[in-house]
């Protein structure tokens, strides 16, 4: 019995974003279809996008990524999994473990795939070998998963951004009109912004003592990115760029997913800047979250996003097979730290490829 049934671009592009914009107030926009060609054109991984049906009706859709090494949903980003309807009654766990065996046994083609979850209730799931891993994060709690020490920080939009002002603190709204007469003014655009962008990433995510993507990574997702935004957000100081981001939307979710600032320049407030034009920004194009992305929780970073509206929503992991990786090793990025700038700027990327 054929489990798995491969279906046209055009055709499951349409279902999966119908789909998630009935269904999901958390359609994050690492769900967002237009990452699959990310993935296979610059990583050259296999991107299976699920849609999950149960006696014939469409409950369910799960992006799952074979980079050779593991399976994962989804590298490089904080959100993954299943995203199902409320009335839906399947074990998430088993289906994702299902999914895993199937494709390693069928190797389909990667790409749109429609999952009969009622064909598959009598198979038995059979351990993975040795060298087999599954790793899954989202904002979904179910059997299995493992609540991390790491949240994302929302803000639930208003309609203007008269509303929102009133929502921030009295010092955040000083802070925030201050950056106005300090002489910063923002820029806005795509891959012409790129150049601008790099350098104040890359400097850094070296000093907090992280591998860098190279440059053609964040090219690679403004030329692929449909269905929402991908834009490059920047502070200026006269000529200087002071402060970059990287803003990605998805169905009225936007979340800033790469960004920094010169800490020389501190005083300016760089932080409360940016943050104040994205959300401007996502108010303007009737967005109804703006997410500050990861961070570890009751950290510098996370009491920093508390002082605005945010609600911390927690993240878990479901892991199979997986072992402590790079990103736990925390005395690694004591020494990537003592690093020559230029030499990590050749390294990172390969490192990074790995750390999910």
């Amino acid at each position: 019995m054929a489990y798995l049934k491969s279906i046209s671009p055009e055709e499951g592009v349409k279902q999966w974003n119908d789909f998630l914009r009935e269904h999901s107030p958390f359609a994050t926009h690492a769900f967002n279809p237009s990452l699959q060609n990310f993935y296979s054109t610059y990583f050259n991984w296999k991107a299976y996008y699920f849609l999950l049906f149960d006696e014939r009706q469409l409950v369910g859709v799960f992006p799952l990524i074979n980079t050779g090494k593991s399976f994962v949903s989804l590298p490089h980003f904080s959100y993954g999994g299943i995203i199902c309807t409320k009335n839906s009654h399947f074990d998430t766990q088993e289906i994702i473990q299902k999914l895993v065996q199937i494709v390693r046994k069928e190797k389909p083609e990667p790409g749109f795939m429609v999952f009969q979850i009622e064909n598959t209730r009598q198979v038995d799931i059979e351990p993975l070998s040795q060298g087999e891993k599954i790793f899954v994060r989202g904002l979904m709690d179910f059997k299995g998963a493992v609540k991390s020490n790491k949240v994302s920080s929302f803000i639930q939009l208003p309609a203007d951004k008269e509303t929102m002002m009133k929502l921030l603190s009295s010092n955040l709204r000083r802070k925030i009109r201050k950056t106005m007469t300090n002489g910063l003014e923002v820029q806005q655009g795509g891959i012409e912004l790129l150049d601008d962008f790099y350098p104040v990433y890359a400097h850094n995510i070296h000093r907090l003592g992280s591998p860098p993507y190279a440059k053609s990574f964040f090219r690679a997702q403004l030329e692929t990115y449909q269905y929402g935004d991908a834009k490059i957000f920047l502070s200026k100081l006269g000529n200087k760029t002071v402060g970059a981001a990287f803003l990605m939307s998805y169905f009225g979710f936007f979340e800033n997913t790469w960004f920094s600032t010169d800490r020389a320049f501190k005083k300016y407030l760089i932080s409360d800047h940016l943050h104040w034009q994205m959300i401007q920004y996502a108010i303007e194009k009737k967005g109804k979250i703006y997410s500050m992305g990861r961070s570890t929780q009751f950290e510098s970073v996370n009491l920093y996003k508390n002082h605005w509206p945010v609600t911390d929503m927690p993240l878990y992991n479901f892991s199979l097979n997986q072992g402590p990786g790079l990103k736990n090793q925390k005395w690694l990025s004591s020494i990537w730290k003592l690093f020559p700038y230029q030499l990590t700027l050749l390294l990172g990327p390969r490192l990074v490829r790995d750390i999910y």
